[in-house]
Protein backbone atom coordinates (compact mmCIF):
# COMPACT_ATOMS: atom_id res chain seq x y z
CA UNK A 1 0.00 0.00 0.00
CA UNK A 2 1.47 3.59 -0.89
CA UNK A 3 1.63 6.18 1.21
CA UNK A 4 -1.66 8.08 -0.47
CA UNK A 5 -3.52 5.31 0.05
CA UNK A 6 -2.66 4.57 3.64
CA UNK A 7 -3.48 8.19 4.67
CA UNK A 8 -7.12 8.54 2.85
CA UNK A 9 -8.84 7.32 5.80
CA UNK A 10 -6.43 9.82 8.22
CA UNK A 11 -7.62 12.95 5.71
CA UNK A 12 -10.75 11.60 4.98
CA UNK A 13 -11.76 12.12 8.51
CA UNK A 14 -9.96 15.03 9.20
CA UNK A 15 -11.04 17.13 6.45
CA UNK A 16 -13.41 19.30 8.55
CA UNK A 17 -11.28 19.57 11.47
CA UNK A 18 -7.70 20.16 9.95
CA UNK A 19 -9.52 23.20 8.54
CA UNK A 20 -10.14 24.98 11.78
CA UNK A 21 -7.61 23.86 14.31
CA UNK A 22 -3.72 24.39 14.66
CA UNK A 23 -1.14 22.34 12.04
CA UNK A 24 -0.82 19.50 14.46
CA UNK A 25 -1.58 16.47 12.90
CA UNK A 26 1.23 14.76 12.07
CA UNK A 27 -0.67 12.01 9.80
CA UNK A 28 -2.28 14.83 7.45
CA UNK A 29 1.61 16.27 7.00
CA UNK A 30 3.38 12.99 6.65
CA UNK A 31 1.16 12.17 3.63
CA UNK A 32 1.91 15.26 1.76
CA UNK A 33 5.86 14.49 2.74
CA UNK A 34 5.44 11.12 1.38
CA UNK A 35 4.08 12.35 -1.69
CA UNK A 36 6.75 15.35 -2.33
CA UNK A 37 9.16 12.01 -1.96
CA UNK A 38 11.37 14.62 0.39
CA UNK A 39 13.50 11.94 1.99
CA UNK A 40 14.11 10.57 -1.78
CA UNK A 41 14.36 13.90 -3.22
CA UNK A 42 17.27 15.31 -0.81
CA UNK A 43 19.17 11.51 -0.68
CA UNK A 44 19.25 11.68 -4.50
CA UNK A 45 20.47 15.04 -5.08
CA UNK A 46 23.10 14.64 -1.96
CA UNK A 47 24.47 11.54 -3.42
CA UNK A 48 24.33 13.28 -7.19
CA UNK A 49 27.13 15.17 -5.25
CA UNK A 50 29.08 13.08 -3.52
CA UNK A 51 27.82 14.02 -0.41
CA UNK A 52 26.17 10.90 0.66
CA UNK A 53 25.30 10.40 4.34
CA UNK A 54 27.46 8.29 6.93
CA UNK A 55 24.68 8.11 9.73
CA UNK A 56 22.29 4.94 8.89
CA UNK A 57 19.91 5.50 11.45
CA UNK A 58 19.55 8.96 10.72
CA UNK A 59 20.08 10.05 6.86
CA UNK A 60 19.26 13.84 5.98
CA UNK A 61 16.09 13.07 4.47
CA UNK A 62 14.91 12.07 7.34
CA UNK A 63 16.31 15.06 9.18
CA UNK A 64 14.76 17.75 6.64
CA UNK A 65 11.67 16.05 7.26
CA UNK A 66 11.66 16.02 10.83
CA UNK A 67 12.74 19.74 10.35
CA UNK A 68 10.02 20.40 8.30
CA UNK A 69 7.91 18.93 11.07
CA UNK A 70 9.03 20.72 14.05
CA UNK A 71 8.68 23.77 12.19
CA UNK A 72 4.91 23.24 11.52
CA UNK A 73 4.01 22.13 14.73
CA UNK A 74 6.00 23.45 17.20
CA UNK A 75 8.73 25.11 16.50
CA UNK A 76 11.84 24.90 18.88
CA UNK A 77 15.26 26.13 19.00
CA UNK A 78 17.90 23.41 17.58
CA UNK A 79 19.21 22.69 20.73
CA UNK A 80 15.64 21.99 21.97
CA UNK A 81 15.05 19.32 19.10
CA UNK A 82 16.06 16.15 19.97
CA UNK A 83 14.24 16.30 23.06
CA UNK A 84 11.26 17.25 21.74
CA UNK A 85 11.59 14.67 18.64
CA UNK A 86 12.38 12.06 21.54
CA UNK A 87 9.45 13.34 23.60
CA UNK A 88 7.02 12.85 20.44
CA UNK A 89 6.29 8.97 20.47
CA UNK A 90 4.79 9.74 16.92
CA UNK A 91 8.11 11.36 15.60
CA UNK A 92 10.35 8.78 16.82
CA UNK A 93 7.80 5.70 15.42
CA UNK A 94 7.74 6.97 12.34
CA UNK A 95 11.19 7.59 11.72
CA UNK A 96 12.35 4.92 13.90
CA UNK A 97 15.22 6.95 15.29
CA UNK A 98 17.45 6.70 17.91
CA UNK A 99 17.21 8.65 21.58
CA UNK A 100 19.27 12.08 21.31
CA UNK A 101 20.46 11.35 17.17
CA UNK A 102 18.42 14.96 16.53
CA UNK A 103 20.61 17.02 18.57
CA UNK A 104 22.37 20.26 17.55
CA UNK A 105 25.41 18.80 16.29
CA UNK A 106 23.90 16.77 14.53
CA UNK A 107 21.11 19.24 12.58
CA UNK A 108 24.73 21.47 11.88
CA UNK A 109 26.24 18.88 9.75
CA UNK A 110 22.50 18.80 8.08
CA UNK A 111 22.51 22.68 7.55
CA UNK A 112 26.17 22.52 6.40
CA UNK A 113 25.87 19.45 3.77
CA UNK A 114 22.75 20.56 1.94
CA UNK A 115 23.91 24.37 1.46
CA UNK A 116 25.38 24.21 -1.50
CA UNK A 117 23.17 22.16 -3.26
CA UNK A 118 19.73 23.40 -1.83
CA UNK A 119 18.66 25.41 -5.22
CA UNK A 120 18.94 21.58 -7.00
CA UNK A 121 16.53 20.00 -3.91
CA UNK A 122 14.29 22.59 -3.92
CA UNK A 123 14.21 22.21 -7.92
CA UNK A 124 13.48 18.24 -7.85
CA UNK A 125 11.22 18.67 -4.83
CA UNK A 126 9.07 21.77 -6.83
CA UNK A 127 9.03 19.06 -9.91
CA UNK A 128 7.55 16.37 -7.84
CA UNK A 129 4.81 18.88 -6.61
CA UNK A 130 4.14 20.02 -9.67
CA UNK A 131 3.25 16.88 -11.12
CA UNK A 132 1.26 15.75 -8.42
CA UNK A 133 -0.61 18.30 -7.84
CA UNK A 134 -0.81 19.85 -11.16
CA UNK A 135 0.38 23.02 -10.01
CA UNK A 136 -0.04 26.46 -12.70
CA UNK A 137 3.24 28.22 -13.26
CA UNK A 138 0.74 30.97 -15.61
CA UNK A 139 0.27 33.53 -12.87
CA UNK A 140 2.99 34.04 -10.17
CA UNK A 141 2.71 36.41 -7.58
CA UNK A 142 5.60 38.08 -5.90
CA UNK A 143 5.78 39.61 -2.67
CA UNK A 144 8.92 40.48 -0.56
CA UNK A 145 9.28 39.63 2.90
CA UNK A 146 11.66 41.16 5.90
CA UNK A 147 12.79 38.93 9.19
CA UNK A 148 15.06 39.88 11.12
CA UNK A 149 18.17 38.54 13.50
CA UNK A 150 19.00 38.88 16.54
CA UNK A 151 22.40 39.32 18.11
CA UNK A 152 25.51 40.73 16.35
CA UNK A 153 26.53 39.84 12.41
CA UNK A 154 29.86 42.13 11.76
CA UNK A 155 30.53 39.13 9.58
CA UNK A 156 27.63 38.36 7.75
CA UNK A 157 27.28 39.26 4.16
CA UNK A 158 23.59 38.33 3.87
CA UNK A 159 22.69 40.19 7.24
CA UNK A 160 22.41 43.77 7.14
CA UNK A 161 20.52 46.58 9.07
CA UNK A 162 17.43 47.83 6.66
CA UNK A 163 14.28 49.51 6.30
CA UNK A 164 11.48 46.96 8.19
CA UNK A 165 7.65 47.16 7.72
CA UNK A 166 7.64 45.12 10.65
CA UNK A 167 8.97 48.17 12.41
CA UNK A 168 11.75 46.48 13.70
CA UNK A 169 13.60 49.71 13.63
CA UNK A 170 17.85 49.00 13.74
CA UNK A 171 17.60 45.16 13.84
CA UNK A 172 19.29 43.05 11.47
CA UNK A 173 17.66 41.62 8.74
CA UNK A 174 17.17 39.87 5.28
CA UNK A 175 14.73 40.46 2.66
CA UNK A 176 12.75 37.18 1.22
CA UNK A 177 11.56 37.01 -2.42
CA UNK A 178 8.43 34.46 -2.77
CA UNK A 179 6.87 33.70 -5.54
CA UNK A 180 3.10 31.76 -4.61
CA UNK A 181 1.05 30.06 -7.85
CA UNK A 182 -2.68 31.45 -7.73
CA UNK A 183 -3.37 28.70 -5.57
CA UNK A 184 -1.10 30.31 -3.00
CA UNK A 185 1.92 27.47 -3.27
CA UNK A 186 5.18 28.60 -3.26
CA UNK A 187 7.30 27.89 -6.41
CA UNK A 188 10.64 29.34 -5.89
CA UNK A 189 11.91 32.33 -3.26
CA UNK A 190 15.13 34.24 -3.22
CA UNK A 191 17.68 35.66 -0.34
CA UNK A 192 18.08 39.27 -0.71
CA UNK A 193 20.82 41.22 1.73
CA UNK A 194 18.64 43.30 4.58
CA UNK A 195 19.19 46.38 2.87
CA UNK A 196 18.14 45.54 -0.59
CA UNK A 197 15.20 48.01 -1.98
CA UNK A 198 12.05 45.97 -3.28
CA UNK A 199 12.61 47.20 -6.96
CA UNK A 200 16.21 46.54 -7.15
CA UNK A 201 14.91 42.54 -6.99
CA UNK A 202 12.77 43.13 -9.93
CA UNK A 203 14.99 42.01 -12.54
CA UNK A 204 16.89 38.80 -10.71
CA UNK A 205 13.26 37.39 -10.37
CA UNK A 206 12.29 38.20 -13.85
CA UNK A 207 15.40 35.66 -14.07
CA UNK A 208 14.36 33.02 -12.03
CA UNK A 209 10.76 32.62 -13.23
CA UNK A 210 12.82 32.52 -16.66
CA UNK A 211 14.58 29.53 -15.65
CA UNK A 212 11.13 27.60 -13.54
CA UNK A 213 9.37 28.08 -16.60
CA UNK A 214 12.20 26.55 -18.99
CA UNK A 215 13.15 24.11 -16.54
CA UNK A 216 9.43 22.62 -15.70
CA UNK A 217 8.48 22.88 -19.27
CA UNK A 218 4.79 24.51 -18.11
CA UNK A 219 1.77 24.25 -20.42
CA UNK A 220 2.53 28.17 -21.09
CA UNK A 221 5.56 29.58 -22.61
CA UNK A 222 5.28 32.80 -20.64
CA UNK A 223 4.28 33.54 -16.67
CA UNK A 224 2.87 36.69 -15.63
CA UNK A 225 4.27 38.10 -12.36
CA UNK A 226 1.96 40.22 -10.43
CA UNK A 227 3.68 42.79 -7.55
CA UNK A 228 2.81 46.09 -5.81
CA UNK A 229 3.57 49.41 -6.60
CA UNK A 230 7.16 49.22 -5.60
CA UNK A 231 7.72 46.41 -8.09
CA UNK A 232 6.71 48.63 -11.19
CA UNK A 233 8.11 51.64 -12.59
CA UNK A 234 9.11 52.85 -16.13
CA UNK A 235 11.95 51.28 -16.44
CA UNK A 236 11.30 47.92 -15.01
CA UNK A 237 8.25 48.22 -17.58
CA UNK A 238 10.52 48.33 -20.30
CA UNK A 239 13.00 45.63 -19.00
CA UNK A 240 10.04 43.41 -19.23
CA UNK A 241 9.54 44.19 -22.43
CA UNK A 242 13.32 42.44 -23.37
CA UNK A 243 12.53 39.73 -21.56
CA UNK A 244 10.82 36.41 -23.55
CA UNK A 245 9.61 33.70 -20.75
CA UNK A 246 7.71 36.71 -18.27
CA UNK A 247 5.16 39.25 -18.26
CA UNK A 248 3.96 41.58 -15.70
CA UNK A 249 0.98 42.70 -14.38
CA UNK A 250 0.29 45.65 -11.72
CA UNK A 251 -0.60 48.95 -10.16
CA UNK A 252 1.15 51.69 -11.12
CA UNK A 253 2.53 54.61 -8.74
CA UNK A 254 0.46 58.02 -9.36
CA UNK A 255 2.93 60.51 -10.96
CA UNK A 256 2.07 63.97 -11.32
CA UNK A 257 2.06 62.67 -15.37
CA UNK A 258 -0.10 59.68 -14.29
CA UNK A 259 -2.70 62.04 -12.28
CA UNK A 260 -2.86 64.09 -15.60
CA UNK A 261 -3.85 61.22 -17.75
CA UNK A 262 -6.72 59.94 -14.90
CA UNK A 263 -8.18 63.65 -14.96
CA UNK A 264 -8.41 63.65 -18.50
CA UNK A 265 -10.55 60.82 -18.95
CA UNK A 266 -14.16 61.18 -18.99
CA UNK A 267 -16.69 59.56 -16.37
CA UNK A 268 -19.15 58.44 -19.65
CA UNK A 269 -15.71 56.33 -20.40
CA UNK A 270 -15.81 53.70 -17.11
CA UNK A 271 -17.94 50.66 -17.80
CA UNK A 272 -19.05 48.29 -14.87
CA UNK A 273 -16.78 45.50 -14.19
CA UNK A 274 -18.56 42.08 -13.99
CA UNK A 275 -17.60 41.01 -10.75
CA UNK A 276 -19.02 40.17 -7.52
CA UNK A 277 -15.68 41.06 -5.33
CA UNK A 278 -16.47 42.15 -2.04
CA UNK A 279 -20.45 43.14 -3.40
CA UNK A 280 -18.96 46.34 -4.18
CA UNK A 281 -19.10 48.57 -7.38
CA UNK A 282 -15.98 48.59 -9.83
CA UNK A 283 -15.96 50.43 -13.05
CA UNK A 284 -12.72 50.60 -15.11
CA UNK A 285 -11.77 52.51 -18.39
CA UNK A 286 -8.90 50.29 -20.48
CA UNK A 287 -6.69 52.19 -22.80
CA UNK A 288 -2.51 51.86 -23.95
CA UNK A 289 -0.28 53.69 -22.29
CA UNK A 290 3.38 54.43 -23.62
CA UNK A 291 5.89 53.84 -20.98
CA UNK A 292 9.32 56.27 -21.35
CA UNK A 293 12.96 55.42 -20.01
CA UNK A 294 16.42 56.48 -21.02
CA UNK A 295 14.95 57.02 -24.69
CA UNK A 296 13.31 53.83 -24.94
CA UNK A 297 9.76 53.32 -25.26
CA UNK A 298 6.86 50.90 -24.78
CA UNK A 299 2.87 50.79 -25.37
CA UNK A 300 1.14 48.47 -23.10
CA UNK A 301 -2.24 48.24 -21.33
CA UNK A 302 -3.30 49.91 -18.52
CA UNK A 303 -6.76 49.11 -17.02
CA UNK A 304 -7.79 52.26 -14.95
CA UNK A 305 -10.03 51.69 -12.06
CA UNK A 306 -13.00 53.40 -10.33
CA UNK A 307 -14.03 51.83 -6.96
CA UNK A 308 -17.28 53.32 -5.86
CA UNK A 309 -16.02 52.59 -1.87
CA UNK A 310 -12.62 53.83 -2.16
CA UNK A 311 -14.24 57.11 -3.32
CA UNK A 312 -16.09 57.30 -0.37
CA UNK A 313 -13.60 57.17 1.34
CA UNK A 314 -11.05 58.77 0.08
CA UNK A 315 -13.14 61.60 0.30
CA UNK A 316 -13.84 61.09 3.83
CA UNK A 317 -10.22 61.39 4.69
CA UNK A 318 -9.43 64.53 2.70
CA UNK A 319 -12.47 66.23 4.33
CA UNK A 320 -10.68 64.67 7.68
CA UNK A 321 -7.30 66.18 6.72
CA UNK A 322 -8.75 69.67 5.92
CA UNK A 323 -10.24 69.93 8.82
CA UNK A 324 -7.53 68.51 11.30
CA UNK A 325 -5.32 71.41 9.56
CA UNK A 326 -8.16 74.06 10.30
CA UNK A 327 -7.83 73.16 13.68
CA UNK A 328 -3.47 73.27 13.78
CA UNK A 329 -4.21 77.03 12.50
CA UNK A 330 -6.69 77.86 15.19
CA UNK A 331 -5.05 76.44 17.88
CA UNK A 332 -2.07 78.70 16.75
CA UNK A 333 -4.29 81.32 16.31
CA UNK A 334 -5.05 81.28 20.08
CA UNK A 335 -1.31 81.38 20.71
CA UNK A 336 -0.64 84.71 18.83
CA UNK A 337 0.61 88.34 20.67
CA UNK A 338 1.65 85.90 23.01
CA UNK A 339 5.25 84.49 24.36
CA UNK A 340 7.28 83.80 20.91
CA UNK A 341 3.77 84.46 18.84
CA UNK A 342 4.43 88.41 19.08
CA UNK A 343 6.95 88.28 16.06
CA UNK A 344 6.14 87.76 12.64
CA UNK A 345 8.91 85.83 11.76
CA UNK A 346 8.25 82.99 14.48
CA UNK A 347 4.56 83.41 12.94
CA UNK A 348 5.56 82.70 9.63
CA UNK A 349 7.80 79.78 10.56
CA UNK A 350 5.31 77.96 12.15
CA UNK A 351 2.62 78.02 9.50
CA UNK A 352 5.25 76.76 7.08
CA UNK A 353 5.52 73.86 9.72
CA UNK A 354 2.37 73.09 9.24
CA UNK A 355 1.67 73.68 5.97
CA UNK A 356 4.59 70.64 5.15
CA UNK A 357 4.19 68.09 8.55
CA UNK A 358 0.29 68.44 8.31
CA UNK A 359 -2.03 66.84 5.38
CA UNK A 360 -4.64 68.99 3.89
CA UNK A 361 -2.77 72.15 4.33
CA UNK A 362 -2.52 72.27 0.57
CA UNK A 363 -6.42 72.72 0.44
CA UNK A 364 -6.51 75.40 2.88
CA UNK A 365 -4.69 79.16 1.87
CA UNK A 366 -3.43 80.96 5.02
CA UNK A 367 -2.48 84.31 5.35
CA UNK A 368 -1.07 86.35 8.34
CA UNK A 369 -2.62 89.89 8.96
CA UNK A 370 -2.15 92.66 11.16
CA UNK A 371 -4.53 95.05 12.32
CA UNK A 372 -4.29 98.95 13.05
CA UNK A 373 -3.18 97.93 17.02
CA UNK A 374 -0.53 95.96 15.86
CA UNK A 375 -2.09 92.37 16.61
CA UNK A 376 -1.14 89.52 14.90
CA UNK A 377 -4.49 87.20 12.96
CA UNK A 378 -4.41 84.73 10.79
CA UNK A 379 -7.24 84.59 7.93
CA UNK A 380 -7.91 80.81 5.53
CA UNK A 381 -9.89 79.97 3.45
CA UNK A 382 -10.89 76.91 1.25
CA UNK A 383 -9.37 76.33 -2.10
CA UNK A 384 -12.52 74.84 -3.55
CA UNK A 385 -10.81 74.71 -6.54
CA UNK A 386 -8.34 72.27 -5.87
CA UNK A 387 -10.09 70.26 -4.03
CA UNK A 388 -12.79 69.96 -7.61
CA UNK A 389 -10.01 68.91 -9.36
CA UNK A 390 -8.26 66.36 -7.35
CA UNK A 391 -11.76 64.99 -6.93
CA UNK A 392 -11.41 63.24 -10.13
CA UNK A 393 -8.59 60.66 -8.61
CA UNK A 394 -11.41 59.98 -5.94
CA UNK A 395 -11.69 55.78 -5.91
CA UNK A 396 -8.93 55.86 -8.75
CA UNK A 397 -6.12 53.52 -9.64
CA UNK A 398 -3.85 52.05 -12.83
CA UNK A 399 -2.99 48.38 -12.78
CA UNK A 400 -0.68 48.03 -16.06
CA UNK A 401 -0.19 44.66 -17.51
CA UNK A 402 1.95 43.36 -21.09
CA UNK A 403 -0.53 40.77 -20.47
CA UNK A 404 -2.77 41.62 -23.88
CA UNK A 405 -4.86 39.15 -23.86
CA UNK A 406 -6.23 39.24 -20.42
CA UNK A 407 -9.93 40.56 -20.36
CA UNK A 408 -10.74 43.44 -17.95
CA UNK A 409 -12.06 41.34 -15.19
CA UNK A 410 -9.21 39.04 -15.50
CA UNK A 411 -6.57 41.97 -14.79
CA UNK A 412 -8.76 43.80 -12.60
CA UNK A 413 -9.01 39.98 -10.18
CA UNK A 414 -5.62 39.15 -11.08
CA UNK A 415 -5.07 41.93 -9.07
CA UNK A 416 -7.10 41.56 -5.90
CA UNK A 417 -5.57 38.42 -5.85
CA UNK A 418 -2.06 39.67 -5.11
CA UNK A 419 -2.21 38.77 -1.62
CA UNK A 420 -2.32 34.84 -2.12
CA UNK A 421 1.62 35.04 -1.63
CA UNK A 422 1.32 37.70 0.79
CA UNK A 423 -1.04 36.00 3.72
CA UNK A 424 1.22 33.02 3.04
CA UNK A 425 4.17 34.55 3.48
CA UNK A 426 3.36 36.04 6.53
CA UNK A 427 3.00 32.60 7.78
CA UNK A 428 6.99 32.75 8.01
CA UNK A 429 6.38 35.60 10.44
CA UNK A 430 3.82 33.53 12.85
CA UNK A 431 3.83 29.74 12.82
CA UNK A 432 6.72 28.94 11.35
CA UNK A 433 8.81 31.03 13.28
CA UNK A 434 11.51 31.82 11.24
CA UNK A 435 12.80 34.73 13.27
CA UNK A 436 14.46 35.72 15.65
CA UNK A 437 17.69 33.46 14.38
CA UNK A 438 20.61 33.21 16.46
CA UNK A 439 22.92 31.25 13.90
CA UNK A 440 26.29 32.79 12.55
CA UNK A 441 27.07 31.48 9.46
CA UNK A 442 25.24 32.43 6.38
CA UNK A 443 25.64 29.05 5.02
CA UNK A 444 23.77 27.55 7.68
CA UNK A 445 20.96 30.67 7.88
CA UNK A 446 20.13 30.06 4.02
CA UNK A 447 19.81 26.27 5.15
CA UNK A 448 17.34 27.03 7.85
CA UNK A 449 15.12 29.33 5.37
CA UNK A 450 14.84 26.51 2.89
CA UNK A 451 13.33 24.35 5.51
CA UNK A 452 11.64 26.83 6.65
CA UNK A 453 9.68 27.61 3.06
CA UNK A 454 9.70 24.00 2.49
CA UNK A 455 7.52 23.98 5.51
CA UNK A 456 5.76 26.78 4.07
CA UNK A 457 5.38 24.39 1.04
CA UNK A 458 3.53 21.47 3.35
CA UNK A 459 1.40 23.54 4.29
CA UNK A 460 0.24 25.52 1.33
CA UNK A 461 -0.23 22.23 -0.27
CA UNK A 462 -2.24 20.54 2.82
CA UNK A 463 -4.39 23.49 2.52
CA UNK A 464 -4.86 22.61 -0.84
CA UNK A 465 -5.63 19.49 -0.75
CA UNK A 466 -8.29 20.22 2.34
CA UNK A 467 -10.35 22.80 -0.02
CA UNK A 468 -13.46 22.47 -1.59
CA UNK A 469 -11.87 22.70 -5.16
CA UNK A 470 -9.34 19.84 -4.60
CA UNK A 471 -11.30 17.62 -1.94
CA UNK A 472 -12.68 15.52 -4.24
CA UNK A 473 -9.64 14.93 -6.82
CA UNK A 474 -7.29 14.83 -3.80
CA UNK A 475 -8.99 12.26 -1.68
CA UNK A 476 -11.34 10.15 -3.81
Amino acid sequence: MNSESKYKNEITKNVNQANSKPLSNVVLLKAIIDKLNIEKAVKKILKEKGCENKLKNLDNGKVAEILCLNRLISPKPMYNLAKWVDEKTTIGDIYEILENSLNDDRISEFLDVINPHLEDIWNEIINTATKKYNLSFDTLFNSITSSYFEGEYTNSELITQGYSKNKRFYKNQFELGVNCNIEGIPLNYSIFKGNTAHESTVKENMEIVAKTITQFKTKKDKATIVGDRAMLSNKIIIEYSNRKYVGYLGALKLTNELREFIKEIEDVKYVLLNTKRDNRVYKAYRTCYQFIYKNKTVKDHVLVVFSESKALSDKKSRDKFIKSYIKSIKDLEIKLNKTIYKKLDNIEKKVNKLSRNVKGANYVDVAITKNSEGKFGLKYSINQKLIDEDSKLDGKYIIATNNHSLTNEEIFVTYKNRNVCEKDSKLIKGPLELPPIFLKQDTRIESLIFITMLSLLLYSLLNLTLSDKYTNKAIV
